[in-house]
């Protein structure tokens, strides 16, 4: 993907979620002294690490947002038509960040930010979403919500749990063949090193 205008923006580093935590961690140990139920302490920590870790989160996708009059994807020129926040699922849980859409006469939109992450569904995060594929893969959705319920990570509906298989289905099913010969190639390549390292083993025996 290229930008037919250069950005103009300038870098920034500075992170305000880890500037906030140091701040919150000290507040929070100074409410729990002394500490007497660490259950509920340790559910607290994880909330605030929970915050800053989607605070980082948050603050690096948005910085992959390209908001600029016109970009070219793959030769093709799509020019810019609506900025609007969306909300994205992480490992942490939910955050908003704002996004630029982008189109080409009366193609459908697309979202440089959302290609750039590799966000999957226009919802789910690349780790996000291969977390949940696991575990709906194990587990009925209501049981997986009640189980990220528990955890306090990832805030997903249990109807977006159901979902997402199903829409994994959609592009798998037209390209199996492609892509069990990729899984094919993988497995192969892993028992070929578990066969040499077996043989290695079996050589230091004998010797």
């Amino acid at each position: 993907m290229e930008v037919c205008q250069p950005l103009t923006e300038v870098a920034n580093f500075s992170c305000h979620a880890i500037q906030q935590l140091d701040h919150k961690l000290a507040a929070l140990r100074e409410q729990y002294d002394p500490i007497q139920h660490f259950e509920d302490y340790e559910g607290e920590v994880h909330k605030i690490f929970a915050q800053a870790e989607r605070g980082v989160l948050e603050e690096d996708l948005s910085g992959l947002d390209v908001d600029t009059p016109v970009i070219e994807v793959n030769g093709t020129c799509y020019h810019r038509v609506l900025r609007s926040s969306e909300t994205y699922q992480t490992v942490a849980g939910s955050i908003k960040v704002p996004r630029t859409l982008y189109r080409n006469g009366q193609d459908r939109c697309i979202v440089p930010l959302e290609l750039r992450a590799g966000i999957v569904e226009g919802y789910w995060t690349p780790r996000a979403a291969k977390q949940a594929v696991w575990m709906v893969a194990q587990m009925p959705p209501g049981d997986v919500k009640n189980l990220l319920d528990l955890m306090g990570n990832m805030s997903p509906s249990e109807s977006s749990l159901a979902r997402l298989p199903k829409k994994f289905n959609n592009q798998w099913e037209p390209n199996r063949e492609a892509f069990e010969g990729i899984l094919w190639e993988s497995v192969k390549v892993r028992l070929f090193y578990r066969l040499a390292d077996h043989f290695t083993a079996s050589c230091l025996i004998l010797r």
